[in-house]
């Protein structure tokens, strides 16, 4: 599902979603081409029950970001193997956009994150920095290149910052999975956000592996379309060599689901078949239960 959301950033239907599986050509609008990766129904039952967290947890109610935690705790540890810090770190805050009253981490920031200080005054906190001038190099409207004044530790930044100011944009304005696609759930919007994050640090560590290799590192819009590729050729026995689940089949699914079943078995009535049998009762708990699924358990003629 991952990889066809990659795909709508990419490359959405106006139309809407359902466009993606549409089997017809009208005009130079090409069809779509979801319906070889994926059934549409299997879709949109993944989207309706895409949930994270436990809500009887105990700590369900303390923790405000209990809906997204579980993918929250995931990101921060793919993010520390992913990336050694070295002796300069840069970093920047992030605001994932979301104005559903339901979310209890939200915040207001009026014209954010749009609004950009660029061309404007701006406050800088340093504690035990040079403070010697230098000069960076700066392109103008009309295309030319001056030197700009600036303190030392200006010019340090806009050397390892390492793409930290760069994820906004990238993230939002470019090929951004959450703008590309409406959920109705709060926190599936916040998941997509968080999918939106991961991809574009994804892509930064990408860039700083071809800067230390000498090699050239994709445009952000061929990255996407490889980890497209990627994603959706995934198959059961990839998920399972990296410590997937295992997927349920119809069998083993039908056995959990009538092993929770606490209450005493329940039992329906079948009416007279074609034979003019009279009507009886089968366990459906002990039927499913049993090695044959063909043979019922609990069969008793009705008096």
């Amino acid at each position: 599902m991952i990889g066809l959301l990659v795909a709508r950033a990419l490359c959405p239907m106006k139309t809407g979603l359902e466009h993606h599986w549409s089997t017809t050509q009208t005009g130079a609008v090409p069809r779509g081409a979801w319906l070889y990766v994926m059934p549409r129904q299997r879709f949109r039952d993944i989207s309706r029950f895409l949930h994270f967290s436990d809500n009887d947890h105990p700590n369900a109610k303390a923790d405000r970001a209990r809906k997204t935690r579980p993918v929250v705790d995931m990101l921060q540890s793919s993010f520390l193997r992913g990336m050694n810090l070295g002796r300069w770190v840069a970093f920047d805050e992030m605001v994932i956009p979301s104005r559903s009253s339901r979310n209890s981490v939200r915040v207001y920031l009026k014209n954010k994150p749009h609004n950009s200080l660029d061309n404007k005054p701006a406050y800088f906190l340093e504690s035990d920095v040079s403070t010697r001038k230098t000069s960076i190099r700066r392109k103008e409207k009309d295309g030319s290149v001056v030197d700009v004044e600036c303190p030392v530790f200006i010019a340090n930044y806009n050397t390892y910052m390492n793409g930290a100011d760069a994820l906004d944009p990238l993230r939002l304005q470019r090929y951004s999975i959450q703008r590309s696609m409406r959920m109705k759930k709060y926190y599936q919007s916040l998941f997509l956000g968080l999918l939106d994050m991961a991809i574009v640090n994804a892509y930064i560590v990408h860039k700083q592996y071809c800067k230390g290799t000498s090699s050239k590192a994709l445009p952000h819009a061929q990255f996407k379309l490889a980890l497209h590729e990627q994603l959706i050729r995934l198959t059961a026995e990839d998920l399972l060599e990296r410590g997937g689940t295992p997927p349920a089949t119809r069998t083993s699914s039908l056995r959990s689901s009538a092993s929770a079943v606490t209450d005493p078995h329940l039992e329906f009535a079948e009416d007279k078949s074609a034979s003019g049998r009279p009507r009886y009762r089968v366990c459906k708990v002990s039927s499913l239960l049993h090695d044959d699924p063909s043979r019922t358990i609990g069969k008793s003629h009705a008096s």
